[in-house]
C-alpha cells in the first residue's frame, strides 16, 4: 500500500517520459520530482525503507533545467491555466493573460504527430528547443521535443 511505482516504470518509452516531466512542469504550481525520477529511476520504491537510487539512468535534468527557465515568465505566475487532450496521447496546455498566451504540446504517449495549437499562423521560437517553428492551419509537429510556444 505504502510502495510506490516510480515514473520512469509506468513510461518506459524516454521520449515519452520526458514530455511527461516537462508537462508535468509545465502545469500551474509547484512541480514534484519523486525520488529519482531526474535519472530515470524505475525499481520499486517503499517509503519505509532505505533504498539508494540508481544514478546510472538517463539524465532528464536537461527539461527541469529549461522548464526552470521557461517558467519564470510572469504569466505563469498571474495567467489562467487549461490543459486538454487535442489527440490520442498529446495533451495541449495553455496559459492566457490579456492578450499573451503560451501554449505547451505535449506527446506524453505517442510517437511523431501534428497537433493544434489554437493560435495564428505564423512563425514562432520553441521555447523549449529554441528553434523556429512554423504554425500551419493553427497545428505544428511535435517531435522529439515538446512544443512551447505563444505571443509573449
Amino acid at each position: 500500500m505504502w510502495n510506490r511505482i516510480r515514473t520512469a516504470a509506468l513510461v518506459p518509452d524516454l521520449r515519452n517520459r520526458r514530455h511527461l516531466l516537462a508537462f508535468t512542469m509545465f502545469q500551474k504550481g509547484i512541480s514534484f520530482l519523486y525520488n529519482g525520477q531526474e535519472r530515470s529511476a524505475a525499481a520499486f520504491a517503499n517509503i519505509f525503507e532505505k533504498e539508494p537510487i540508481d544514478w546510472t539512468g538517463p539524465d532528464l535534468t536537461d527539461v527541469i533545467v529549461k522548464m526552470k527557465k521557461i517558467k519564470e515568465s510572469e504569466i505563469f505566475a498571474a495567467g489562467t491555466f487549461f490543459a486538454d487532450e487535442v489527440r490520442d496521447g498529446v495533451v495541449r496546455a495553455v496559459y492566457t493573460r490579456g492578450e499573451e498566451k503560451i501554449v505547451g504540446l505535449f506527446a506524453i504517449g505517442g510517437g511523431v504527430v501534428g497537433a493544434d495549437t489554437g493560435l495564428p499562423d505564423g512563425l514562432y521560437r520553441n521555447l523549449y528547443s529554441g528553434e523556429e517553428i512554423y504554425v500551419f492551419q493553427g497545428a505544428v509537429p511535435i517531435g522529439e521535443d515538446p512544443v512551447i510556444i505563444g505571443n509573449l
